[in-house]
């Protein structure tokens, strides 16, 4: 299991619609590796 929550980071602190966001998950090493996955309004 992880040993700490995954942490994101983003490049800007406020985005507008339509624009570009830019992020960074990062998770701890654990065993199985984990499987990150980013939602857009609940969609893949």
């Amino acid at each position: 299991p992880q040993q700490a929550n995954p942490h994101i980071t983003f490049t800007k602190s406020r985005y507008t619609v339509g624009e570009i966001l830019e992020a960074n998950c990062t998770s701890s090493p654990a065993f199985p590796v984990p499987h990150l996955t980013w939602l857009i309004n609940g969609k893949e």
